[in-house]
């Protein structure tokens, strides 16, 4: 099966190539059910693979399985978008919304921090870890 970044498919920013130019959906649809039917279970993706490409793929197969059978996990905070910062928690609920839309799910089972720069003298870690533990109590 490829990786799930290589599930993202091809890709650019700012007109470079950073995607998988050889990723094909439906290639990539049958691994996601073959590593699942010999018994794969965890599908670990990212916001940034694919600018959500990635995660829609999976989500459009987690669709066909009971959610319970699967355990999903992604990563914040690689990409800031027009955000001052990727891990302002306001940035950080804007980008688990539409991951969560993106897999097609309610909740994640596992979220990473997906880069320690968390600003100058880490002016944003507090706030991070702080709303990734409210993620958490509201079941997210």
């Amino acid at each position: 099966m490829p990786g799930p970044w290589a599930l993202g498919g091809p890709d650019h920013s700012l007109g470079l190539p950073m995607g998988w130019s050889t990723a094909d959906d439906a290639a990539s649809r049958r691994s996601l059910e073959t590593a699942y039917e010999l018994g794969a279970n965890l599908i670990d993706t990212a916001d940034v693979y694919g600018h959500g490409h990635s995660e829609r793929v999976i989500g459009d197969f987690v669709a066909t399985v009971p959610r319970d059978t699967v355990v999903l996990s992604s990563k914040v905070g690689y990409h800031r978008g027009t955000a001052r910062h990727a891990y302002l928690p306001s940035a950080m609920r804007r980008q688990l919304e539409t991951t969560l839309e993106n897999l097609r799910t309610d909740r994640l089972d596992i979220y990473f921090l997906h880069n320690s720069d968390f600003g100058p003298d880490d002016r944003y870690l507090d706030e991070a870890v702080a709303q990734m533990r409210d993620f958490q109590r509201q079941g997210l």
